[in-house]
């Protein structure tokens, strides 16, 4: 299990790079879920569905609708409550959060309280769970302790920034955890080396991505060969070198002893329109993402 949280100062959004993860490993023929756990609502299922061409409604299939249900947290009814990514065949399937911050909060809780079976459900597909990271909130403290790898996305341009990272790491809960599962994304530029970073922060920095705009972090899920500006096809190299890089990580981890039994043969329904499929379509027969962006 993955968490990807994201700081005050990031500019980048934790559930868009959490995506941008997941897909990276669907087509490396991983399989993974994802979970927006967002604690102040989230707007990431909208953004998706425009960048994607997509009718994703968390209501009806997501966070909202598997917490009413009050059905337990198994790959089968996980199964019945997402969506999946057009063109990522079942490999990727999605959890998105409510839109409202009371339903966001009451959600995160829910999961928070199911940590132990949201790591059984990492037996069997990489789970990524993508929030903020805040002061120290029992929503989802218990998913930090569990974690085998937290990465923080957070700018680090000034000091100002460094120390309030800093303070926050501490005040979040996050200072004590495991300092070998704790990681730092560095969030546009920085004059700051890792080694002071992690003297300063205590997060080990696994990556260093450029700044680019919410909607084109979301069209990596389509665009197998990036295009455009130089900080787009930079931020696109970056990415794949961490997804590799955490994909390593989290492989090297023990497995979970409790296996999952009950698997639903069911595939998540497919949230897409006619356009999406015919960009995934036309993206299959390019390169491989990570050769287009070398």
């Amino acid at each position: 299990m993955l968490m990807v949280l994201a700081a005050r100062s990031a500019t980048l959004d934790a559930g868009s790079v959490a995506l941008a993860i997941c897909r990276y490993w669907s087509d490396a023929g991983r399989r993974s879920l994802f979970i927006d756990a967002d604690l102040n609502g989230t707007s990431l299922a909208d953004r998706f569905n425009e960048a994607m061409r997509a009718d994703c409604s968390p209501a009806l299939r997501g966070m909202p609708s598997l917490v009413v249900s009050g059905e337990p947290l198994r790959l089968d009814t996980v199964a019945r409550h997402s969506y999946t990514v057009a063109g990522a065949s079942d490999n990727m399937w999605l959890l998105f959060a409510p839109l409202n911050k009371t339903g966001a909060r009451h959600t995160a809780g829910w999961l928070g309280e199911r940590s132990g079976d949201v790591l059984r459900l990492s037996a069997e597909r990489q789970v990524v769970v993508s929030s903020s990271l805040q002061r120290r909130d029992p929503h989802l403290h218990p998913l930090l302790g569990d974690a085998p790898a937290v990465v923080v996305l957070a700018a680090a341009e000034t000091n100002k920034q460094v120390a309030e990272l800093r303070a926050l790491c501490r005040d979040s809960g996050l200072a004590d955890v495991d300092a070998r599962r704790r990681l730092l994304v560095v969030d546009g530029p920085s004059t700051f080396g890792d080694e002071q970073l992690l003297s300063e922060t205590g997060l080990e920095v696994v990556g260093r991505i450029p700044a680019i705009a919410d909607e084109k972090v979301l069209r990596v899920l389509v665009e197998r060969k990036p295009a455009g500006s130089p900080r787009r096809r930079a931020f696109a190299r970056r990415l794949t070198v961490l997804a590799n890089d955490l994909d390593s990580l989290l492989s090297s981890e023990p497995p979970v002893a409790t296996p999952i039994t009950g698997r639903d043969q069911r595939s998540p329904r497919d949230g897409f329109g006619p356009f999406a499929h015919a960009l995934a379509s036309a993206s299959a027969a390019r390169e491989r993402w990570e050769h287009g962006a070398a």
